[in-house]
């Protein structure tokens, strides 16, 4: 049986084409500082602007990482004019600039990009006449495999949740909370969520909000980021 896409009953905004989408050495990256208010695009022609897009915040969450990847097979279509040593030089150069747009995400960044970049220089070396379509297939393929690894992870966390059940999230949890979501309907669990707001972006009351009002989930976003002490339940403090 033909497995089903990686992505498959999940909201727009967590859909792979809408998060960031690769054609032809751009980048086209969905404008989620003014979602869900409007749908806009951002076109990035190379790896700076992909760089200068996710420094700017015009993707969050797991977006730089989708968006990031892209850029490196953008690297690739250039690199792929260049020599041998150019060609190289060229991808350091992109997996550098990718992976440190955002200071807060360099390490974790690196860790992916890195990936890309072995396998790009690994078929340059081998000389493959696909070197673009080949980086373009592997970039997808990792980005599948960390969707269906999301719903894996979410799958296990509907067995621990009661019936019903009220979610507290922070800020914007990407596809786990798209998939914790879409599973307890799967199974027939009654869930609502509170989403406070996330300053100064509002992940919490635009992105998030709009996941659940998608997929018809009974949402609360009138609370300021500040109120999850508040609103979680008071506990003992855990000893030694």
């Amino acid at each position: 049986m033909e497995r089903q896409p990686a992505d498959a009953g999940l909201p727009f905004l967590q859909q792979l084409a809408n998060v960031a989408r690769y054609d032809a050495g751009r980048v086209i990256i969905l404008d989620r500082r003014v979602y869900p208010s409007r749908i806009e695009y951002v076109t990035c022609s190379d790896y700076h602007a992909v760089g200068e897009a996710i420094a700017t915040m015009v993707t969050q969450s797991y977006g730089p990482w989708v968006a990031a990847s892209y850029g490196m097979v953008s690297a690739v279509r250039n690199a792929a004019r260049l020599s041998s040593a150019g060609a190289r030089s060229e991808l350091t150069r992109a997996a550098d600039v990718l992976s440190h747009a955002r200071p807060t995400t360099s390490t974790g960044m690196a860790r992916s990009i890195n990936r890309i970049l072995k396998f790009a220089l690994e078929r340059l070396a081998e000389e493959s006449e696909h070197l673009e379509r080949d980086t373009l297939e592997f970039v997808e393929e990792s980005l599948h495999a960390r969707y269906r690894e999301d719903r894996a992870i979410c799958s296990n966390a509907v067995d621990l949740l009661p019936d019903p059940a009220t979610v507290l999230t922070q800020c914007y949890a990407e596809t786990l909370i798209g998939f914790l979501l879409l599973v307890s309907q799967e199974r027939g669990k009654k869930i609502s969520l509170i989403c406070p707001e996330t300053r100064p972006y509002l992940q919490g009351a635009r992105l998030t909000a709009s996941v659940s009002q998608d997929l018809g989930v009974p949402t609360a976003t009138e609370f300021p980021f500040t109120s999850s002490e508040i609103l979680l339940p008071r506990t003992p403090p855990l000893r030694p």
